[in-house]
């Protein structure tokens, strides 16, 4: 705090009539001289024969309660009429950690003010009234400053330096403080804005995943679609091959086509070389009997029953109508008899 009060210059006008300008700080203290200077600031040198000293050890108090002490004990020891009395103080040095030694001044006001009439023509030229320094015992401080007189304007002063050093530190610190975290609010809004943008995306992502997985099972239902259809024989193709394929004596009483798989039923004047001619027609393949073939008492044909894998595509015949044979008309037969 210390560091923030301002320190004024103050021109004191000495008992030889000799000018001085010292550096006077908020709590009393004083350094100098120096040459004079432009100050606002003035202050009278009492002779050291209108002043009286006393010295006296306190308690180790603060600024206040010191104060207070030393009103106390300059009213209860002054010669002087309570209401001609001024005083002012300095601290010698602490006696110890307990006790401080203080130097007290002791003068009367009209005393003061008379002689203060006689210096005037030399504080001409001063805004501020002037102030009252007594001369101290002790080097340190060389001066002791007496209350009631013009110091008040000057610690006005100091009061108001320091409260705009204290702004000012403050927004110092809020414009340090906000360039520090400027960039780490930038860096959380860029962080916010991607997570914000990987949600959208992630959404539009999702849209298309799904939009992907519908595609997909489509696609699949397509290829199962058409490998059914590639494994599926076209009837009127099918019965015009077969139709070519078996020889006029055979006749079919059940045809069933599940697939490319064909099962043919009927009779035949002998079905082992029927089983051999269909083996050897071209996309007939896989041809086998699940059953014996049978010939019932009394017929003079094989009853049989023949499973074989048809692939028309092998066939160099295209489908453009069947001859008319009776083996053609039988292709599909009603259900037979029990």
């Amino acid at each position: 705090m210390k560091a923030l009060t301002p320190v004024l210059p103050v021109t004191l006008v000495g008992t030889d009539d000799r000018t001085h300008t010292w550096s006077v700080q908020l709590s009393g203290s004083m350094s100098g001289p120096q040459a004079p200077g432009t100050s606002d600031y003035v202050a009278v040198e009492l002779p050291q024969a209108m002043v009286l000293h006393r010295h006296v050890v306190m308690p180790s108090l603060d600024e206040e309660e010191l104060a207070r002490a030393v009103t106390l004990d300059a009213r209860a020891s002054s010669p002087f009429p309570e209401d001609d009395l001024c005083w002012g103080h300095h601290v010698i040095a602490p006696a110890s950690a307990e006790r401080t030694e203080v130097g007290i001044v002791l003068a009367s006001r009209s005393q003061i003010a008379a002689f203060l009439a006689s210096r005037q023509p030399l504080l001409q030229g001063y805004r501020h009234e002037a102030e009252v320094w007594a001369p101290a015992v002790q080097a340190a401080p060389a001066y002791v400053i007496l209350q009631g007189f013009g110091e008040g304007v000057r610690l006005a002063h100091h009061r108001r330096g320091r409260k705009a050093n204290l702004v000012a530190l403050a927004l110092a610190a809020g414009l340090l403080l906000g360039m520090a975290i400027t960039p780490t609010l930038q860096l959380r809004a860029r962080a916010i804005e991607a997570v914000r943008a990987y949600d959208e995306l992630n959404a539009r992502a999702g849209q298309a995943l799904a939009s992907r997985e519908a595609l997909v099972r489509t696609a699949e239902r397509q290829q199962q679609v058409h490998k059914l259809l590639g494994e599926t024989l076209d009837p009127a193709q099918s019965i015009y091959l077969l139709t070519k394929a078996l020889p006029d004596d055979s006749s079919l009483t059940a045809l069933r086509i599940r697939g490319r798989k064909v099962t043919l039923e009927g009779q035949t004047t002998n079905a082992a070389e029927l089983m051999q001619l269909l083996g050897r027609q071209p996309g007939f393949e896989e041809v086998v009997a699940p059953v014996p073939a049978t010939r019932p008492f009394g017929s003079s044909k094989d009853i049989f029953k023949i499973e074989l894998m048809l692939d028309p595509g092998k066939q160099a015949v295209p489908v453009t109508g069947g001859r008319g044979s009776a083996s053609a008309a039988e292709a599909v037969p009603p259900e037979p008899r029990k």
